[in-house]
């Protein structure tokens, strides 16, 4: 009984997240090539590939973060960190921004997600260079 009960509140839980779970054609492949990664010799890095900086690009401008909480960007993108080896660690204080750096070495896009009250306010995008 306790196992059955316990599925049922992940499966409403699930929905519940997924009913904002953002769409368009493509997203499922983006969500898994933003962390496409290639090593870089020195220094020993895994940065962004190509493929992944264009993926990040296509989320940031098909998916509106402005109003979200903060568990459900984390759901849609993951933790920053682990996006490739320039990743920024997240921050476990609600408010404090999220960096996801897609960088490849040579240039990319940084996106910094910004909380007030555990939900998004504001994106910002900045050039690498």
């Amino acid at each position: 009984m306790k196992t059955t009960l316990r599925v049922l509140l992940l499966v409403f839980a699930q929905l519940a997240l997924g009913a904002d779970a953002p769409t368009y054609e493509g997203y499922e492949r983006d969500r898994v090539l933003i962390r496409s990664t290639y090593r870089l010799s020195a220094p020993v890095v895994n940065a962004s590939s190509g493929e992944a900086i264009q993926a990040a690009h296509r989320i940031f401008k098909n998916i509106r973060f402005v109003g979200r909480s903060r568990a459900q960007v984390l759901a849609i993108l993951g933790d920053p960190k682990t996006i490739s080896g320039y990743g920024v660690a997240a921050d476990a204080a609600a408010d404090s921004p999220l960096t996801y750096r897609f960088d490849s070495g040579f240039g990319g896009w940084e996106y910094v997600i910004r909380f007030a009250k555990g939900v998004v306010t504001q994106v910002d995008q900045k050039g690498l260079d």
